[in-house]
């Protein structure tokens, strides 16, 4: 890592105080340091002043291009984006009840802006959350055409890494289609080279394939691009990959690290569960099938 990027972000009201501190990782200096005192509602304006502070910071030149697209990028509607925030926060806990709220909040931001793709990316993804915790399934056609017609329009309005990596796991999940997911992968990962969640997509598309060997570095590229990843998804198909392939001790080694992370996440103790029962270990598959 060249370089750090520290801070802290204090909303008190209707205002919120935001700090920045960037650092060379190299020599330790200080590049600068800032402290953003504004209205709430402005948040997202001070987001696009801090990325072009870092970018000029460490002397990153862009294309009027690339300038535009990190404008379009951004939300226009403040409550949509939070919205958002809020859908995927409950999204990643994993339960039905949680899983409900996402999909609760993922609506409401589409109906706060229609013309958000981030809003479309939330509710697809809570489709797919949905098929796991027995809320929905993803053999039933009306879910899937729903969940299809999601990742497209995300697409649609936005079409950059995020939006083909929805699209990737959408065919991984509901159309079950391995060329197509792995295609929308490659798109992702064209877009975004340094983007963990690309990679993952594109391992998810191996696995439907069967071509678990291939899968392996993908995940293990996307853990170390995010060793702390925004969900648990990449190290549950890591671990599977790795079973899969008959590495039963890594297996159980990146699973276990998944639930130091995700405690309470439900196939993580399943996974762990089976591979120990496989391996012979069976007191310690009980505690965990208890758990």
């Amino acid at each position: 890592v060249r370089y750090v990027l520290e801070g802290s972000v204090r909303k008190t009201g209707d205002t919120v105080r935001i700090t920045t501190q960037l650092a060379d990782a190299v020599s330790g200096r200080h590049l600068f340091s800032e402290r953003y005192d504004r209205d709430f509602r402005d948040i997202l304006t001070v987001q696009d002043e801090i990325t072009m502070k870092v970018l000029a910071a460490v002397q990153v030149v862009l294309t009027k291009g690339e300038v535009a697209q990190l404008s379009e990028k951004e939300p226009k509607n403040l409550q949509a984006y939070l919205s958002v925030l809020k859908s995927q926060k409950y999204n990643q806990q994993f339960n039905r009840e949680s899983v409900a709220l996402a999909r609760r909040h993922a609506e409401e931001a589409i109906a706060q802006d229609p013309e958000y793709s981030g809003a479309y990316r939330a509710l697809a993804a809570v489709m797919i959350n949905s098929t796991f915790v027995g809320a929905a399934q993803a053999s039933d056609p009306e879910t899937r055409r729903q969940a299809l017609m999601l990742a497209e329009r995300a697409v649609a309005l936005d079409p950059t890494s995020s939006s083909y990596f929805i699209l990737s796991l959408v065919h991984v999940f509901f159309s079950q289609d391995p060329e197509k997911a792995r295609a929308a992968a490659e798109r992702s990962i064209a877009l975004s080279p340094n983007s963990a969640a690309a990679y993952q997509c594109m391992g998810a598309s191996l696995m439907l394939a069967e071509r678990y060997h291939e899968a392996i570095p993908y995940f293990e590229k996307s853990l170390r691009l995010s060793p702390i990843p925004v969900t648990a998804g990449v190290m549950s198909m890591l671990g599977n990959s790795l079973r899969f392939t008959g590495r039963y001790v890594e297996a159980i080694a990146v699973y276990r690290r998944m639930l130091t992370i995700y405690p309470n996440n439900i196939f993580g103790h399943a996974m762990l569960a089976c591979t120990y029962a496989t391996v012979g270990r069976h007191a310690e598959a009980r505690a965990e099938a208890a758990e």
